[in-house]
């Protein structure tokens, strides 16, 4: 008798199939009958393996047939050697995923991998070493080059010009800055008649380039989306000029520094009319030596208030004044709402001016996703008119002597934030309230998964539904002493408190410590270390499998060496890896640590990871760095940046 699932036809099925992800489609289904292992090993697989243990990823590719395979996600972030395991699995991979039309490669390690001919979307981000990646990118591409129409790129040197030509290419998306010689190097080897898809950042070189730009335009005659960085000054005429040449475009995003005449909402006006385009997004920006005043702002959006922007397109936008980085800019809503707001930052100011009518604030600037929110308790604190509903991460930073008890405390926060939709909590830069304060906000967060934070004891409940722990030195007052949080004395009444944490940071002063925890914390799937650099002097990986009894009782079948990033660039000497950032928030650490990862210890998994991160404000130098060629660019921004040793050890954990 058939069972009800077995009368649903194919089609039916592959819809319900639709919902799940691969391991759960192939647990649940293979093994049941023949009519099941036919219908699930037909069934076309997207496979990401991002965040995937060992044993799942065995699981997979043991029970899938090649040719079901069109979309693969590689990542070695938490996994590695992921492509040796999968040519374990697949010594033919060339020849027996004949389908498989996209590739993705998200923090490799190594990417050399024979794909076959007719694969044609390749995307590679964050991937390191940094000396060998682009390398490797460019001879994935080269191999791919015939058939390659989707290309997404983090890094403009790792597209090739040399003795190569892109002839079906038709979305290309570059995540990097590059020179416009760079960019003309790179369209002279694409059918650029054909490109439908463009994304690029091009900045100034100490020559006008926007002539030449607009040669480019007149061949895009089939660009029907734009996403386009111009950092330069510009005026509107030229930039007009250049824009009005792509005949086909119907979705424009772009940012801009320029004239006064840039932001000349009259003037965007009368040239969108002449266009075809559907959806417009951009980001402004004017240098001023001294912050518009409050009426020159609302003038520069009056311009955007017309029947054209409000009534007849609905397009909304918003202005403010970037101290940090000396700019007016003017921008569309929602696109370019910043998706971080501190409290802290000068002359913060939310919700900015905008064109925006008053009963539309709430779902414009209330109701969107706000990635981080850093809130500062105040005695008498002004309430914002709505509450903010979709805060990913919250910070809470407490000024010193500022004295709010907590019920002042809570009902401010909640009055201001939905702490329902609290996913991270960030409690780490307060100084002075204690941990009831912490221990009050948790029972108010109920979907918490993460909490980072340096006020911590043995008192504190954590709740189960935190699996996540970043601890940092614990600093009982402003004038006392930084501790380790976590020692040999109370290590072993943290691990039985802890019993739910999956994934743990923590600083460390001892090898000891470091024995205790990984033996003693069972349930943690990726724990990391932090600590002084002379303590690095005895660590390796078999160190751990030597030391610990956990890590003893399995038995590793790799042992890879990758060499780390290795830059030659105009920054300080004692730094070898830099991330960016474009924001305000100056969250600087006061001490050089070293840090290192043991990931995924239970889940087969283990990777060893060793930095030493430092942190300063080049913002008075106003100047970017351009790692990638070396190059200044005159645009300033807060950088961070780490120092790393220049070896990373990796081992992929079996069971026994």
């Amino acid at each position: 008798m058939k069972s009800c699932l077995e009368a649903l036809s194919t089609e039916i099925i592959f819809e319900i199939f639709d919902y799940l992800n691969p391991w759960h489609i192939l647990y649940g289904f293979i093994g049941i009958n023949r009519y099941f292992d036919q219908i699930v090993r037909s069934y076309p697989l997207k496979l990401d393996f991002q965040q995937i243990s060992r044993s799942k990823f065995d699981f997979i590719c043991q029970n899938i047939q090649p040719k079901q395979v069109y979309h693969l996600l590689l990542s070695e972030k938490f996994m590695p050697d992921q492509i040796r395991l999968l040519l374990n699995h697949f010594p033919r991979f060339q020849k027996e995923f004949l389908n498989l039309r996209s590739v993705n490669f998200l923090f490799m390690k190594t990417f050399r991998l024979d794909l076959p001919d007719n694969t044609s979307s390749l995307t590679f981000k964050q991937n390191f070493p940094k000396e060998n990646s682009d390398s490797i990118t460019k001879e994935v591409i080269y191999h791919q080059a015939n058939c390659l129409t989707y290309l997404d790129v983090d890094s403009v040197n790792a597209i090739p010009v040399n003795n190569i030509y892109f002839n079906v290419l038709t979305h290309l998306i570059i995540n990097d800055d590059c020179l416009f010689s760079q960019f003309e190097q790179i369209s002279c080897c694409i059918q650029i008649s054909s490109l439908i898809h463009l994304k690029v950042s091009i900045y100034d070189e100490d020559m006008p380039f926007l002539p030449k730009l607009k040669l480019v335009c007149q061949n895009l005659i089939s660009l029907s989306h734009l996403d386009i960085s111009l950092r330069t000054t510009l005026s509107f005429d030229l930039l007009e000029e250049c824009l009005i040449k792509l005949v086909k475009l119907k979705y424009l995003t772009i940012q801009a520094w320029g004239h006064p005449d840039l932001i000349d909402g009259t003037r965007w006006e009368e040239f969108l009319r002449r266009t075809r385009i559907e959806q417009f997004n951009f980001q402004l920006s004017l240098y001023t030596s001294s912050p518009l005043s409050q009426q020159e702002q609302l003038a520069a959006l009056e311009r955007f208030r017309s029947s054209f922007w409000l009534e007849e397109k609905h397009w909304y936008v918003a202005c403010e004044h970037v101290p940090y980085e000396k700019q007016f800019r003017i921008y569309s809503l929602p696109y370019f709402l910043p998706n971080q707001i501190n409290e802290s930052q000068e002359k913060y100011v939310y919700p900015p001016l905008s064109t925006v009518p008053i009963n539309l604030h709430n779902q414009f600037f209330f109701q969107t996703t706000i990635d981080s929110y850093t809130y500062i308790p105040e005695e008498r604190r002004t309430l914002p008119m709505y509450r903010f509903t979709k805060i990913q991460l919250l910070e809470i930073w407490w000024r010193r002597y500022t004295h709010v008890t907590y019920q002042e405390f809570i009902n401010t926060l909640t009055s201001s934030i939905d702490l329902n939709q609290i996913k991270t909590l960030d409690f780490a830069y307060i100084v002075g309230p204690g941990i009831s304060y912490l221990q009050l906000l948790l029972a108010h967060t109920p979907q918490l998964n993460h909490l980072i934070t340096n006020v911590f004891d043995t008192s504190l409940i954590l709740p189960e539904h935190i699996y996540s722990l970043t601890l940092r030195k614990v600093k009982p007052a402003f004038y006392e002493e930084s501790f380790y949080p976590i020692d040999v004395e109370n290590v072993g009444e943290f691990s039985r408190m802890l019993m739910h944490v999956q994934n743990l940071t923590v600083p460390v002063d001892t090898e000891e410590i470091m024995i205790q925890i990984i033996d003693k914390f069972q349930h943690l799937q990726t724990v990391t270390f932090q600590c002084g650099h002379s303590l690095l002097s005895n660590i390796s990986s078999e160190w751990f499998q030597t030391n610990t009894h956990r890590l003893s009782q399995r038995h590793s079948n790799t042992y890879t060496t990758t060499q780390r990033l290795k830059m030659n660039d105009p920054a300080p000497t004692e730094s070898q890896s830099f991330t960016f950032r474009s924001n305000n928030r100056q969250k600087f650490t006061s001490d050089d640590d070293d840090q290192f990862s043991l990931i995924n210890p239970t889940l087969n998994n283990i990777q060893f990871t060793c930095q030493i991160r430092s942190n300063t404000d080049l913002d008075r130098k106003k100047t970017r760095i351009d790692l990638h060629e070396g190059n200044y660019v005159k645009r300033p921004v807060y950088i961070h940046y780490d120092r790393r040793p220049k070896s990373e050890i990796c081992l992929s954990m079996i069971d026994q």
